[in-house]
């Protein structure tokens, strides 16, 4: 387990800095022919396969990993699995998303949420399941997110446009996101304080970080950038609205007043 985990950052690690991976001595399983070809090497370079054979040599600044023993499976990932109890009810959705992804390659998260709503609708004891589930499964994604998008957060993307990309992070906290919260809650009558308390720290959760992971996932011109521009706004958010929360929160009680008896 270990070797695979450091496999796996080994690799999260180099896309992000958009260096090459030669992993060698790997076996491969060549599902079109039914066999396994032993003692292979394989070149990913930009996030994809660039050759695959005996003998490749491998550039400079490349990573090298030592595949000896495992095995390398194309397209395929936990094959063998024993759902049991509630999470039953999460293969239809496992399903859903492998059928979609399938040539012509449509948007699995899409069918995921489709089928979902179905689910929800045509079974309410499913419903109940997620239900209880939810805090759970919410959790272990969260963690997945933060997982990935920290260990591809590097100096050099963060800062790689300079003080443009401060701009935008500037631009986005405090005039973008302000101003599009005050919109949203015009004429609910909300006290100023109030307003500007949630005009400053805005919705929270883990959004950005899974849409900005979506879209380095793409592959298309300029998704690292994107993505590098999303995550120095993350990253500066973290830093302003940690230190000024408990401030925060003092400053719109007293403002706010005591609460009103309840009926």
């Amino acid at each position: 387990m270990k070797n695979v985990s450091l496999l796996l950052f080994i690799m999260v690690s180099c896309f992000a800095n958009a260096q090459s991976i030669l992993i060698k001595n790997i076996s491969i399983v060549d599902v079109e022919q039914g066999k396994i070809n032993p003692a292979q090497s394989v070149l990913i370079t930009d996030k994809r396969i660039k050759s695959i054979g005996k003998k490749i040599t491998a550039e400079k600044n490349t990573i090298v990993v030592d595949g000896s023993g495992k095995f390398l499976l194309p397209g395929l990932w936990d094959m063998h699995v024993h759902a049991v109890g509630s999470y039953k009810s999460m293969l239809p959705l496992f399903l859903a998303y492998g059928v979609t992804v399938l040539p012509p390659h449509g948007n699995g998260i899409i069918a995921v949420f489709v089928c979902a709503i179905v689910l929800g609708i045509r079974r309410p004891d499913l419903r109940e399941t997620f239900e209880a589930r939810s805090g759970d499964i919410v959790e272990i994604v969260k963690l997945g997110v933060f997982v990935v998008f920290g260990s591809l957060l590097t100096l050099d993307g963060l800062f790689g446009d300079g003080w443009a990309a401060v701009a935008v992070v500037a631009v986005t906290l405090l005039i973008a996101r302000p101003v599009a919260i005050a919109v949203s809650l015009a004429g609910t009558g909300l006290p100023a304080a109030l307003q500007a308390f949630m005009a400053w720290f805005g919705p929270k959760g883990v959004a950005t970080m899974t849409f900005s992971l979506l879209v380095l996932s793409s592959g298309f011109e300029g998704d690292t950038r994107i993505f590098n521009l999303a995550a120095l706004c993350v990253f500066v958010s973290i830093l302003a609205h940690g230190l000024t929360d408990s401030p925060g929160v003092e400053w719109v009680a007293k403002r706010a007043g005591p609460l009103a008896p309840e009926p």
